[in-house]
C-alpha cells in the first residue's frame, strides 16, 4: 500500500474510532508554493452530523436569518475542533515519508519529508510506475464508440480529433482496470453517400475529372461539394437534381444492382483510405460497425416501438406517415420535444440506425456502459436517443454517455465539406513528416551520425506533434486550428516531451546504464540533501495519480496532456540546475535513479494514455 492508500487508511480508522463516522476520505494534492504535501476536507464534511444535537437546541423562535448563521457558525466549530483532534491524533505516529501533521481552516494538511518519502516514490516508479494510478480490474464493460468518419468524403483534422480524444479515452478507461472495446460506426450510406453517387454518375455535368496522384477521399470530397453546390442553386436544375437524387435514394433502398455496385465500389476505397490513416496514427478497433448493416436492423426496432407503444404514426398533414416518438409527454420533459425515427416513405435516419445499434452493444456485446464520442452540437439529440432507449426498457440507457467536445475550426470560420472548406489529414500529416525529415536530416548531420531509422524518427516526431495540438485543448474548447502551430518544435509540443525523454535516456546511457533495465536498485539507501529542483520533479511525479483521477472525471485527456508538458519542463529544470553524472555521492546514484524514474513515468503517460511515441534519438 502507497503512502497516500495509507494516509487514507489511518484517517477513515480514526473517524471511526473517535466519533463513529465512517465515511470515504479524498486526499488532494496541496498547491504551490506550499510546500510538499496532501490535505483532506475531512472535518469539513463530518461537521454536520457533529453539530446536529446543538442545531436541535436552537431557540425555535428565531428568524430564518438568524437561525441559518447560527447553523454556519457552529457547523464552523466543529469542523475546526474536528481538524485540530484529528491532527493531534495523527501526529502521535507518523509514518515514514510524513513530516508532520497541521490543522487549518478546518483542513488536515500532512507535509511530507521530501528526502525519505522522494526515495519510497522513486522506487516505486522504477519497480512499476503504472502503479502509482493504475486501477483495479473491474467487471463493468464499456464500449467507446469513437471516430465515425462518413464514407464517400476526405478523412480531415475534425475526424482527427475524434479519433485521439476517443482512443486517449479507451487508454485511459483501460488503465482505470475497465474491460474496454473501441468501436467505430462509418457512415457509409445516408442523403451525403446518395449525393456522392448521383455526382459520379454525371461527372461531365460537374466538369469533374480526377486529377493524378489524387487520394480517393479528396476526389470523392470535391464531387460532394461540386453536388451540393448546384443544390444551392435556384432554378429548375436544381428541381430535377432534387427529384433525381431521390430516385436515386429509392433506388438504394431496393438493391438496385447498379447502384449497389457502384457503392460498394467507393464505399471499399473510402474505408481502405481510413484504416490506412488510422495505422499511421496508431489506433484500432475491436469492432467496427456500418450504418448500411444496420438499417433493416433499424426498421425493425421501429416496428417494436410502436408496438410497445412508444412510438407512434404522425397524423401531421405535412409528415403524415412518419413515425415520432412524442418524449416530452412520455418523459414530462419539454426539452426533449419530438424525434422521427423514420421518414414517412419508409427509409431510415441516424435515430432509426442509432436505436438499433444500441440494442445490438447491448444484446449482441454484453456492454454495461456505451459512450459515444460525438460533437456537443449532438447534445441534444443524444438525450433524445437515450431517453428513447429508457423508454423502450433498457437498463444500460442510464449508462449512456454522450462524450461532448467542440469542433476543429479554421480562423475563418466553420469547416465545411459542403463548401470544401476542410484541412485534410493527409495534407496535415504530409507537411508534418517533411517538415520533421528536414529538421531530423540536419541535426544528424550536425552530429555525423547515420541515416538508419532517420524517416522512422521523423514520423514518430510528426505524430507526437499532431497528437499533443489536438489532445492538449481541452475538450469543450475549440481547436482554431494553425499549421504553424499543430507541427511547431517549441513551446508546449509533443517534441519538448520527446525531446525530454530523449535527454534522460542520454544522461543515463553516459552513466553506463541501461535505461530500459535500471531499476529501483539505483536508489541510495541513505538521505540525500535535495536541491529545489530535485523536490520539484519528484513532486510533479507525485502528482500523476491525482491527474489521472481528473482525466477519468472529466474524461478528458488534456490535463494529462498539460501535466506531461509540467513534467518535462520540471525535468529540463532539474538536470539545468542539478549535475548528474558530475556529482559526488550519494547524489550521483540519486540523482541517476530520478532520471531513470522520470523516463519511466514519461514513457507510462506518453505512450499508455496519450498514444504520443517515444523516439530513442533526435
Amino acid at each position: 500500500m502507497g503512502l497516500r492508500a495509507g494516509l487514507r487508511e489511518r484517517v477513515r480508522a480514526v473517524l471511526r474510532d473517535r466519533y463513529g463516522i465512517p465515511t470515504e476520505v479524498e486526499l488532494e494534492p496541496i498547491t504551490e508554493p506550499r510546500p510538499w504535501g496532501y490535505s483532506t476536507n475531512v472535518a469539513l464534511r463530518i461537521a454536520g452530523r457533529l453539530a446536529e444535537e446543538e442545531i436541535a437546541r436552537l431557540d425555535p423562535s428565531l428568524s430564518k436569518k438568524e437561525r441559518k448563521r447560527r447553523e454556519k457558525a457552529l457547523v464552523r466549530e466543529h469542523a475546526l475542533r474536528a481538524a485540530e483532534e484529528l491532527a493531534a491524533e495523527l501526529s502521535r505516529e507518523l509514518p515514514a515519508g510524513v513530516a508532520r501533521v497541521e490543522a487549518e481552516n478546518g483542513f488536515v494538511n500532512f507535509y511530507l519529508d521530501p528526502a525519505v518519502y522522494g526515495r519510497e516514490l522513486i522506487g516505486q516508479i522504477l519497480a512499476d510506475p503504472a502503479g502509482l494510478a493504475r486501477g483495479e480490474p473491474r467487471q463493468e464493460k464499456v464500449m467507446v464508440e469513437f471516430s465515425q468518419p462518413n464514407t464517400h468524403k476526405p478523412f480531415h483534422v475534425g475526424h482527427l480529433r475524434n479519433t485521439l480524444l476517443g482512443n486517449a479515452l479507451s487508454n485511459l478507461l483501460e488503465f482505470a482496470g475497465y474491460p474496454v472495446v473501441r468501436a467505430n460506426y462509418y457512415g457509409d450510406i445516408g442523403l451525403h453517400v446518395i449525393k456522392c453517387l448521383w455526382g459520379l454518375m454525371h461527372l461531365g455535368e460537374l466538369g469533374i475529372e480526377r486529377e493524378e496522384g489524387e487520394s480517393e477521399g479528396r476526389f470523392l470530397g470535391r464531387v460532394y461539394s461540386a453536388v451540393d453546390r448546384l443544390l444551392g442553386e435556384d432554378g429548375p436544375e436544381r428541381e430535377r437534381v432534387e427529384r433525381e437524387i431521390r430516385t436515386l435514394h429509392q433506388r438504394w433502398d431496393r438493391r438496385d444492382p447498379e447502384v449497389v455496385d457502384l457503392w460498394e465500389k467507393t464505399r471499399r476505397a473510402s474505408l481502405e483510405e481510413f484504416r490506412r490513416i488510422y495505422r499511421d496514427l496508431g489506433v484500432s478497433f475491436e469492432l467496427e460497425f456500418f450504418e448500411s448493416q444496420v438499417e433493416e436492423a433499424g426498421k425493425e426496432a421501429v416496428r417494436d416501438l410502436l408496438e410497445k407503444g412508444v412510438a407512434e404514426v404522425s397524423q401531421d398533414p405535412e409528415y403524415r406517415g412518419a413515425v415520432f416518438v412524442d418524449l416530452a409527454e412520455k418523459t414530462g420533459d419539454e426539452t426533449l420535444g419530438k424525434l422521427v425515427i423514420l421518414r414517412a416513405d419508409g427509409t431510415t435516419l441516424y435515430s432509426t440506425k442509432d436505436l438499433a445499434l444500441a440494442r445490438i452493444k447491448f444484446e449482441r456485446y454484453g456492454i454495461d456502459r456505451s459512450l459515444y464520442v460525438v460533437a456537443s452540437e449532438q447534445s441534444l439529440y443524444f438525450r433524445q436517443i437515450f431517453a428513447i432507449l429508457r423508454l423502450w426498457g433498457f437498463p444500460q440507457a442510464e449508462r449512456c454517455v454522450h462524450i461532448p467536445y467542440e469542433l476543429v475550426v479554421l480562423p475563418e470560420g466553420k469547416m465545411s465539406s459542403r463548401r470544401g472548406t476542410v484541412v485534410l489529414f493527409d495534407e496535415l500529416w504530409d507537411r508534418a513528416v517533411e517538415l520533421y525529415t528536414a529538421i531530423t536530416r540536419r541535426k544528424r548531420e550536425e552530429r555525423g551520425g547515420e541515416e538508419e531509422g532517420e524517416e522512422e524518427n521523423a514520423r514518430l516526431i510528426a505524430l507526437g506533434a499532431i497528437k499533443y495540438y489536438m489532445l492538449a485543448v481541452d475538450k469543450m474548447k475549440q481547436v482554431v486550428f494553425d499549421f504553424d502551430e499543430a507541427l511547431s518544435p517549441d513551446g508546449r509540443s509533443g517534441v519538448y516531451l520527446q525531446y525530454s525523454y530523449v535527454r534522460a535516456r542520454r544522461i543515463l546511457e553516459k552513466a553506463g546504464l541501461d535505461p530500459d533495465g535500471a531499476g529501483a536498485e539505483l536508489v541510495p539507501g541513505e538521505e540525500v540533501e535535495l536541491q529545489p529542483a530535485e523536490v520539484g520533479l519528484m513532486r510533479r511525479m507525485d502528482g500523476f495519480s491525482f491527474v489521472v483521477e481528473q482525466a477519468l472525471e472529466q474524461l478528458d485527456p488534456s490535463p494529462l496532456a498539460h501535466w506531461a508538458y509540467q513534467l518535462a519542463r520540471d525535468f529540463t529544470d532539474f538536470y539545468t540546475a542539478c549535475p548528474v553524472i558530475r556529482a559526488g555521492e550519494p547524489s550521483r546514484s540519486f540523482r541517476l535513479a530520478l532520471t531513470a524514474a522520470f523516463a519511466r513515468l514519461m514513457e507510462t503517460v506518453s505512450t499508455r494514455l496519450l498514444s504520443i511515441g517515444l523516439p530513442r534519438e533526435m
